[in-house]
């Protein structure tokens, strides 16, 4: 039955059975059990027991704490009220029901005390804190997510007060700033950035009241920023609020495709420029060599001043074919007609080639492997290692001939080939190694170069899927080392000779030039009438309709782009109407080339020489006289 001062009074049990708090009467001190409310057993899931004392409550009314293990006795509400003789809160209760339910509570314990001060009841209201242990573990796990955010995504949340201090400062984009997380809380933004004058003008301006977004560089790292007001519950501004993040890396890569944009740009108005200068190019190089001829077969009577100028137009004009070599594979880098080439063969051209540069300023020294085939276009492989010995002559004093060196060697790695060109200069310093590939970087003077050499290089080895590394020669000096897959060694062709109808009782070959340059084209004739019978078109039309005609010739040289009939349209034609007479014509070309040309370059087996070439060299290599 309920003692005096409890439950006795009829409002007062129905107040308590109305209340959706569960209420809990024992007797001290050993816990009998007086008195429980309707929501103690809707709480517990089962009624109040009159056969449980103090110490046994666990079990029976299975409470546990959080982790699911029985709730230590000595820490439940009815002991702590009765030792304390105070009022108690306990948290971190579980009521384990029946149903397998689980129910989170929080406990109140109140003593109450006879006339002479004794403890002779403890009241235990409890309710069911459900939801509030919901929103707590939503919020722990909402804090973890935020926090694992900040830990690992280059992001700043910031605030700071108005006088610019620091109250907040998280997050992982801390680190490329070189700090860490809390670092700069109690610190002034004005002080910390005070050589960067925009970080203070975009707070005053969020301090003022408005909200914005602002790109702000601190040097070593690019942060986008969004900046608000913080204000207060009477809406007065109190500071200001931003989450900051690092975009250094996006604008970097938006800087680059700028950039290649711009090269792109570039690389159509170099191979115009070079297309146009080729030509002429070609037949003033043609010119200076027939002078050169003329000179000799007269016995050198003219003055040893017009030698000596005749000599420097011949350097002059190398040097343009060269540039153009550059600005036409700046322009096209990926369009190429690869075939099986041998190494050693390209490497002693390229010498070849530069051999009237390079003479005059070192020597050259050619150590070549074992035999090794890479799959490259011809001219542009040769290109690689042009480049690469005239950037090594131009490094060395041009008053030391005599001890100046640029070596090139070429070995196996396996299914590799690597060449190393080096030179017994001063080197290139650590400084500038990462910049010697960009585009248009150079440390010649003005006038002395394009500063394209090296990135073309660079362009064309990666094309062949290979790799260009900088470092220093083993006495001194710059070493270039290029690696290059091979493919394996190509058996020799086989000539099929094309069946001619009309008797070959002729004692030189013969040979067609199609090019609509008068100027080239009369000199191409003037270089080979000595040794071959050669006519001459200077349009694609009239030469397609004299071919299909006459008998065949031994070699067609023929100008991909004229302005009547391209070279592709004659082949196409000759494949048709005189099949197997195609396969006669070599192309040439000034170095303007679109992705049709390229395709079918790619398609055929037809070469294709770039303008301006050796005319005689190339066709006595097709046809000796």
């Amino acid at each position: 039955m309920p003692s005096p001062g409890t439950t006795e009074s009829p409002l007062l049990r129905s107040i308590l059975e109305e209340l959706p708090i569960g209420v809990w009467v024992a007797r001290a001190p050993g816990g009998e059990f007086e008195y429980a409310n309707r929501a103690f057993g809707e709480i517990l899931g089962m009624d109040a027991r009159d056969d449980v004392r103090v110490g046994g409550y666990a079990p029976v009314y299975h409470i546990e704490d959080r982790a699911g293990r029985p709730f230590p006795e000595d820490q439940l509400p009815f002991v702590q009220a009765l030792q304390r003789r105070e009022t108690v809160v306990v948290d971190g209760i579980v009521i384990a029901r029946e149903d397998g339910t689980r129910v989170p509570v929080r406990a109140f314990g109140k003593p109450l005390f006879d006339g002479a001060g004794v403890v002779t009841h403890v009241v235990i209201a409890f309710r069911d804190v459900s939801a509030e242990v919901e929103a707590e573990a939503a919020r722990v796990v909402a804090t973890h997510k935020l926090q694992t955010a900040l830990q690992h995504a280059p992001i700043i949340l910031f605030t700071a007060d108005v006088e610019g201090v620091v109250t907040v400062s998280e997050g992982a984009g801390l680190k490329a700033m070189g700090r860490v997380s809390g670092e700069l809380v109690g610190q002034s933004i004005r002080e910390v950035f005070k050589d960067r004058p925009q970080v203070s003008r975009t707070y005053d301006r969020a301090l003022a009241g408005e909200s914005f977004t602002s790109v702000i560089d601190l040097g070593n790292v690019v942060l986008e920023s969004w900046l608000s007001p913080l204000r207060g519950p009477d809406g007065a501004i109190g500071g200001v609020i931003g989450v900051s993040t690092d975009v250094t890396d996006r604008l970097r890569m938006q800087r680059q495709m700028n950039q290649a944009e711009g090269l792109a740009a570039l690389g159509r108005l170099a191979a115009s420029v070079a297309h146009e200068i080729n030509n002429p190019l070609a037949y003033a190089i043609e010119a200076l060599r027939l002078a050169d001829e003329q000179i000799a077969r007269d016995g050198g009577a003219v003055g040893s001043r017009l030698e000596e100028l005749l000599r420097e137009a011949r350097d002059g004009m190398e040097r343009v074919r060269l540039i153009t070599g550059d600005l036409k594979a700046f322009s096209r880098a990926d369009e190429d007609a690869r075939r099986p080439q041998d190494l050693g063969r390209a490497l002693a051209a390229a010498t070849k080639m530069v051999a009237t540069r390079t003479g005059p300023r070192a020597r050259i020294d050619l150590q070549h492997g074992p035999p090794a085939t890479v799959h490259a276009d011809g001219t542009r492989l040769a290109q690689i290692f042009v480049n690469l010995v005239l950037n090594a002559a131009d490094a060395l004093p041009p008053d030391g001939a005599a001890r100046n060196v640029i070596s090139i060697v070429s070995r196996l790695d396996g299914a590799t080939a690597v060449v190393e060109v080096s030179d017994n200069g001063a080197g290139v310093p650590a400084e500038l190694r990462d910049r010697v590939f960009d585009p248009f970087f150079t440390t010649k003077p003005i006038g002395e170069g394009t500063g394209l050499g090296l990135f073309v290089t660079r362009n064309l080895v990666g094309a062949l899927g290979g790799t260009i590394a900088l470092d220093d020669a083993p006495g001194g000096g710059a070493r270039f080392t290029i690696r290059l897959p091979t493919v394996a060694t190509p058996p020799a062709p086989v000539t099929q000779e094309l069946p001619v109808a009309a008797p070959a009782l002729r004692t030189r070959a013969r040979v067609l030039i199609v090019d609509d340059e008068p100027q080239l084209a009369r000199l191409f004739r003037a270089s080979l009438a000595a040794d071959y019978d050669v006519q001459v078109f200077t349009g694609g039309r009239a030469a397609l309709a004299h071919m299909l005609e006459s008998p065949p010739y031994d070699l067609v040289l023929c100008d991909l782009m004229m302005a009547d009939v391209s070279g592709k349209d004659v082949f196409e034609e000759l494949r048709r109407q005189r099949p197997g007479l195609e396969g006669r014509l070599v192309f040439m070309t000034g170095g303007v080339f679109d992705p049709q040309v390229a395709d079918f370059l790619a398609a055929i087996p037809n070469e294709c020489i770039d303008k301006p070439f050796d005319v005689r060299a190339e066709v006595r290599r097709r046809l000796p006289p």
